[in-house]
């Protein structure tokens, strides 16, 4: 994949496949985990 070619660039066709194959991810982290006073819909712990 890639090369000169025609389209005229040096770069592979895979160079920016992480810019749109990738999706933004977030995390937070804590020193301490405290539980919310009532839990989603749906969620369990036992």
């Amino acid at each position: 994949f890639g090369g000169v070619g025609a389209s005229g660039n040096h770069r592979a066709s895979a160079y920016y496949a992480a810019d749109y194959c990738a999706y933004p991810v977030a995390s937070l982290e804590a020193d301490s985990l405290t539980l919310p006073a009532t839990l989603t819909p749906g969620i369990r712990l036992s």
